[in-house]
Order: C-alpha cells, then sequence, then structure tokens
C-alpha cells in the first residue's frame, strides 16, 4: 500500500522548511518538501504559494509534536 503524504506545515520561504524537514528526518521522519517557484526562477512565488512540508498521514502527530517543541 502506498503510504499519503500530508501537509503538516507551510512555510513562507524554502529555508525554513528545510530546516524543518532535517529536525523531522532526524527524528527518524521521512518528510518532504512541495514547491512552486518555477524552478526557482520566480522565489517570491514561496511567499505566496508557500512551501509545504508533507510527512506520511501516519506520523502527523508525531511531526507536528516535534515541530512545536522547536517552535518551527
Amino acid at each position: 500500500m502506498r503510504a499519503e503524504m500530508v501537509v503538516v506545515k507551510i512555510f513562507s520561504n524554502e529555508t525554513e522548511a528545510i530546516i524543518a524537514k532535517g529536525l523531522l528526518e532526524s527524528e527518524g521522519i521521512i518528510a518532504l518538501i512541495r514547491k512552486d517557484d518555477v524552478g526557482g526562477m520566480l522565489p517570491p512565488l514561496q511567499q505566496s504559494l508557500g512551501v509545504k512540508l508533507l510527512v506520511d498521514n501516519k506520523n502527523v502527530d508525531k511531526a507536528n509534536d516535534i515541530l512545536n517543541e522547536k517552535s518551527l
């Protein structure tokens, strides 16, 4: 069965999302970043559309606890 990835947090820039992704992965949670900034050509789209951090739906609660604990 394929894992269902869900958004746990939306960031205003990719740097914050990368930090949060690394934090989750250090705790054993696989995370993905999804963004649409036209392949990096229009970074301002990150602020208007957001940079989404996704995890497997089975890890949502644990991921939220970790992110909230670190105030991310």
